[in-house]
């Protein structure tokens, strides 16, 4: 039934509260005595911002005599950022907002659905009506040009808008990319929709006409038509590779640059290491007989795979050689330190002596020392790779958007899916809005040829939001009443079909849409 403009009963000043007196009477009854203001404070403040009044706040309002107070009490609530973080909720628990994919026992976690959760929080702070509201959360990505890059503040949030059509489980990106995850995607992604924005059960009309509603089978399909170029399961895309990068040009350049220096310092870092392995050879090599140093040497500097049958037995049997390694030569610190004591002692007594040679000897064993300080890897090769590390954690993060788009030239062909089953295809649709509500306005184009994607979307947004769909503008403000006053006009937001509850206040909920 198209949305009526019924003319305000008389009886009250505020029409809200004439519609409600007129049932109220119609049952002998009447309104309860009025309110206090501190029971309107605290009622006006639970319900707004979600937290109880301030002591110092109650205080002003009651003490506060002037006509306008109610009215400032409301207009300080509204402006609060608080009433945003409240009333944002209850707009992400329609859409099922989570923080991870779920369908799997992994339940991967979504590294930056945070975007949407505050893009919704942010909407309502900013008064943003609800036409451009719903329109960005279906169709952001159809109202600006892709390729998605260097975006500005609006583009982004008009892609953000679209984690609404990303909140149902997704397990295809962590062990269920299948056709069954796949299409369980599409089919919750309609559920949402069409229970948030319609109040009608779309899903009982997956695998048959609807039991009880107007849906067609077909219908179903006609729908799923609008939004499988997103999400088209012969092209699908996981979680992780439907992200859209926030980084510029400028933070590209500054990440290569300092890759660049770090790959300078890693080449010193590598250098370091070849200059410790030679040291800890040379070392080694001195333990061993004289005859054998060189072919040894040989051996080790050959490449592994292209030792002969000679060096790969001489290797193994001398292991200290064959072990070395760029992981192993922490292990050689100890023997460093061993000696480097040993040498302090010889120096102890070389210094207590009175020998004629004393300051050459001493600066022979200072020699030593130094070579073998020079020897120990961890505490050099420690910093070496801390100041790499460091250096590369001032690049700065890439940050990414979760959003929906459709790729550019793949445009599925919907089919109805006999019983729902994904594996039997039947007769292909084309996309429409449900045939009970469509009334012919702003039918759904197959493919819009201005634009780089098919327009499906956008034009089922307009068409809920032109402001004759009869379902969008009653079921919004239903949930509306049901926030507020904790029961809907209509009991059941998610169902305005038959087996939903009938509308308590039927001209109320056709009169509170502006």
């Amino acid at each position: 039934r198209p949305i009526q403009n019924p003319l305000v009963p008389g009886g009250a000043a505020n029409p809200i509260d004439a519609f409600l007196l007129r049932r109220l009477k119609a049952k002998r009854l009447g309104f309860s005595t009025e309110a206090g203001k501190r029971t309107l404070i605290r009622r006006a403040t639970f319900d707004l911002i979600g937290l109880p009044p301030t002591p110092a706040e109650i205080e002003a309002f009651l003490t506060d005599e002037t006509p306008r107070a109610y009215d400032r009490l409301i207009e300080r609530l509204l402006a609060s950022p608080r009433y945003g973080e409240r009333w944002g909720r209850h707009w992400l628990d329609v859409a099922g907002y989570a923080d991870s994919e779920g369908y799997t026992e992994s339940d991967a976690e979504r590294g930056w659905a945070w975007r949407y959760r505050d893009y919704v929080v942010r909407a309502f702070n900013d008064d943003m009506p609800w036409d451009r509201f719903i329109r960005e959360q279906l169709a952001g990505d159809e109202m600006i040009q892709p390729p998605y890059a260097d975006l500005t503040p609006d583009q982004v949030d008009k892609l953000t808008a679209t984690g609404f059509l990303r909140m149902a489980p997704d397990g295809t990106g962590s062990g269920a990319n299948n056709a069954v995850a796949k299409n369980q995607v599409i089919a919750e992604t309609l559920k949402i929709v069409s229970t948030s924005l319609m109040g009608m059960t779309v899903g009982c009309a997956q695998c048959h006409d609807h039991r009880y509603d107007p849906i067609l089978h077909s219908d179903y399909y006609k729908l799923r038509a609008v939004f499988e170029p997103a999400l088209d399961p012969a092209n699908w895309r996981t979680p992780q590779s439907r992200q859209i990068s926030l980084f510029t040009e400028a933070d590209r350049k500054q990440c290569a640059d300092i890759e660049a220096e770090a790959k300078k310092l890693d080449a010193d870092r590598q250098a370091k290491v070849d200059f410790f392995i030679n040291r800890t050879l040379e070392w080694k090599l001195r333990k061993a007989p004289e005859e054998l140093r060189e072919p040894l040497r040989a051996a080790y500097k050959t490449p592994a795979a292209k030792r002969t049958e000679e060096q790969k037995a001489l290797l193994d049997n001398h292991p200290s050689v064959r072990q070395i390694s760029p992981g192993s030569l922490y292990l050689y610190d100890r023997e460093f330190n061993e000696e480097i004591a040993k040498l302090n002692a010889e120096r102890k007594k070389v210094d207590a002596a009175n020998a004629a040679d004393k300051a050459e000897a001493l600066k022979k064993i200072d020699g030593q020392i130094q070579y073998f300080r020079d020897s120990l890897t961890k505490v050099v090769l420690d910093a070496m790779t801390k100041k790499v590390a460091d250096l590369r954690s001032t690049k700065p993060e890439e940050p990414f958007i979760r959003a929906l788009t459709e790729q550019a030239d793949k445009v599925p062909v919907t089919h109805l899916f006999f019983r729902g089953d994904p594996g039997q295809p039947r007769a292909a649709v084309k996309p429409a809005d449900l045939s009970v509500v469509a009334l012919d306005k702003n039918p759904i184009p197959q493919n819009d040829v201005a634009r780089p994607s098919t327009g499906r979307r956008l034009a089922l947004a307009r068409r809920l939001t032109d402001g004759t769909h009869p379902l969008t503008a009653r079921v919004l403000v239903n949930r509306f009443w049901l926030h507020h006053f904790g029961r809907g006009l209509v009991d059941t937001p998610g169902d305005f079909g038959k087996l939903g509850e009938l509308p308590s206040h039927p001209e109320l909920l056709d009169w509170l849409p502006p």
